[in-house]
C-alpha cells in the first residue's frame, strides 16, 4: 500500500530539484577544465530529481489503495515548507552546514520521533561528511554566515 506522504514528499522534492536545475542553467557548468559555479547546483538538482522519482514511482504504482489523512498531509506540508524556508534564510546567517545540521536534527526529532541524542549524532555525521567531501575535497564554497567573521576576529 502506498503512503500518500511518499507522493507528497516526492512531488515536493521534485519541484525543488526542477527549480534548482532551471535556476542553475544561467551559471557556467564547466570552465577552464574545472567545475564552474553551476556544476554543484546542477549536479545536486539532478540527484534530488532522481531521488524524488525513485520515491514517486513505487508510490504511484500502488496509488489506487491510498489511505489519505488530510490533516496529517497539511501538517507535513507546513512543517516541510517552514523548515526549508527557515534553513535557507538561516544559512546566510549561521552558515549552510550549521543550518543543514539543524534542519536534519529537527526533521529526525520532530517528524520521525527519533531520540534527541541519536538525531544530533546523525546530524553531526551528515554535516561532517558534507564538510569533508564538498569543502575539503572538492573545494566548493558554501555560505559560511555572518558569525564566521565575528568568530575569526
Amino acid at each position: 500500500m502506498a503512503k500518500f506522504s511518499h507522493i507528497v514528499v516526492g512531488v515536493f522534492f521534485l519541484g525543488i530539484g526542477l527549480a534548482g536545475a532551471i535556476g542553475s542553467r544561467a551559471l557556467t557548468f564547466w570552465a577552464k577544465g574545472l567545475p564552474g559555479p553551476g556544476f554543484f547546483p546542477m549536479t545536486l538538482s539532478c540527484v534530488v530529481i532522481f531521488c524524488s522519482i525513485a520515491i514517486l514511482l513505487p508510490s504511484l504504482r500502488t496509488a489506487g489503495d491510498l489511505n489519505i489523512n488530510v490533516p496529517a498531509i497539511k501538517k507535513m506540508a507546513i512543517f516541510l515548507a517552514a523548515l526549508t524556508l527557515f534553513s535557507v534564510f538561516l544559512s546566510h546567517i549561521i552558515g549552510f552546514l550549521v543550518a543543514l545540521t539543524i534542519f536534519y536534527i529537527m526533521t529526525l526529532r520532530l517528524w520521525k520521533n527519533i531520540p534527541l541524542g541519536r538525531a544530533i549524532l546523525n546530524g553531526l555525521v551528515c554535516s561532517t561528511t558534507l564538510y569533508v567531501i564538498f569543502i575539503l575535497w572538492l573545494g566548493v564554497d558554501m555560505p559560511i554566515g555572518y558569525f564566521h567573521d565575528f568568530l575569526t576576529q
